[in-house]
């Protein structure tokens, strides 16, 4: 029997120590009377602390107050279905700047000194070593501020971007660098591509649109394909394409709802495009001011990596952060 899949996660975030985070419970319809592979958001309706120091209401946020591992069963609901998983987390702590002085003096065996209060000989050079590590310290939190800041400084969208000033009138600058820092863990695949673009233009602009990029592969003909019946038989039908047949020619970006687009901006995502898209094809980028539905697409809804509904022809739309779990929608044709 097929089940439904069901998942609690946070929004793209890394627990703190202290700090309290909404989890969110999706379900995929994969059983057999409404397993059409759609994605739903499920209502929490009861949490309960399997193991781990955690705080947690049953609305589904909670409070890690150790780094240790944690484990809440969450109890959520769509319409009359109930559903059970499990979240897992490991919370980290904050940057602060620790007591060193207290640190080093804890070291020292009891009944060796008496006194080691700050005026003593031995205070003073655990205070003179706290000092050292203090000043580590802050040099540590000065260059981790400069490599994953998200405060706006003309330096830091240099080296993420590579230009000055571009991106100083972004509507949503914290995420957008966070999307730039992100840049060598996107895949390059048509999804990830797709969706990359998609969150750019929706933290630079604000601005919901959707991408399409078409593989632009050229049709096979009667040459030999893995796995298709017909075409794969020895001595047979599996005949040999010639070396001069290429099935990817280029990638042809399709981006909608661009009509607020300045040239400028335009320009801006061709540059975008070519820096993150695939070294050996052409990359070919048409505006549309219209939406993907206007364009032979069916709107499918709310998408995630590897929907069996979107395998080709698939189109992303980045509805923005706010909307997570169901904040990518998903077209095809």
């Amino acid at each position: 029997m097929i089940y439904d899949q069901i998942q609690a996660s946070l929004n793209n975030v890394l627990p703190v120590i202290g700090s309290a985070y909404q989890i969110y419970v999706t379900v995929i319809y994969n059983n057999a009377i409404d397993g059409d592979n759609s994605l739903h958001k499920a209502t929490i309706i009861n949490c309960n602390v399997l193991y781990g120091n955690v705080q947690i209401n049953n609305s589904g946020i909670f409070i890690a107050l150790d780094n240790l591992p944690i484990a809440i069963g969450v109890t959520s609901v769509i319409s009359t279905v109930t559903y059970f998983t499990i979240f897992y987390s490991k919370a980290i702590y904050s940057q602060s700047l620790p007591n060193n002085y207290i640190k080093f003096v804890q070291k020292i065996p009891k009944g060796i000194f008496n006194d080691i209060n700050p005026n003593t000989l031995i205070g003073q050079i655990s205070q003179a070593k706290a000092n050292m590590l203090d000043d580590y310290y802050q040099k540590y939190f000065f260059v981790q501020n400069q490599v994953y800041s998200n405060d706006y400084s003309t330096q830091l969208e240099f080296q993420y971007n590579g230009t000055i000033g571009l991106l100083s009138n972004s509507m949503y600058l914290p995420q957008l660098f966070n999307l730039l820092a992100s840049i060598n863990n996107v895949a390059l695949n048509v999804y990830d591509l797709e969706l990359f673009i998609s969150k750019y233009i929706y933290y630079r602009l604000g601005v919901v649109c959707a991408i399409y990029i078409n593989d632009n592969i050229d049709p096979l003909d009667n040459y030999w394909e893995l796995g298709i019946n017909g075409k794969t038989e020895l001595d047979s039908t599996a005949i040999l394409a010639p070396d001069n047949l290429f099935a990817i020619q280029n990638l042809i970006w399709n981006i909608f709802n661009s009509d607020s687009f300045l040239l400028e901006f335009k320009q801006e995502i061709q540059n975008l495009i070519i820096r993150m898209s695939r070294a050996d094809v052409g990359n070919i980028v048409q505006f549309f001011n219209d939406e993907p539905t206007d364009n032979g697409f069916t709107l499918i809804g709310a998408t995630y990596p590897n929907d069996p509904r979107l395998i080709y022809n698939r189109c992303l739309q980045y509805l923005g952060d706010e909307e997570y779990p169901l904040n990518i929608l998903g077209y095809t044709k």
